[in-house]
């Protein structure tokens, strides 16, 4: 059962980058339009207005994909070590672990170590 109001499914990964600069990165989906905002804070902010706050500061290189986890879709926050964070289109996020360190993202399905509304 999907939370998300649509019939068109949100795989295959089809989310692209519209502009990016430092500290920001927004993108949207070619058929759903949901923009999100990575600012150069902790706070990520979604296209309804609905925001959480991050554990910690986005590093450089720190990069947003679409993606399935366990059953979860939403945006994957990959930082420089094997894990990163998982934000939903509800706000809801979750910590991952289990990602390698060089995949950007293939379809692996990383553990989530912890998950809520920070």
């Amino acid at each position: 059962t999907s939370p998300y109001p649509t019939t068109k499914p949100l795989l295959p990964l089809q989310w692209q980058p519209i502009s990016r600069d430092a500290g920001r990165l927004s993108v949207q989906h070619p058929t759903l339009g949901t923009r999100w905002l990575a600012a150069g804070s902790r706070s990520l902010v979604n296209s309804a207005g609905r925001a959480v706050v991050l554990e910690k500061k986005p590093v450089s290189g720190s990069l947003w994909q679409l993606c399935c986890i366990t059953g979860h879709q939403g945006f994957l926050l990959r930082s420089q070590h094997a894990g990163g964070h998982l934000a939903d289109m509800n706000g809801q996020l979750s910590v991952v672990a289990g990602i390698p360190r060089d995949a950007f993202w293939a379809g692996i399905a990383p553990e989530i170590t912890s998950a809520g509304v920070l």
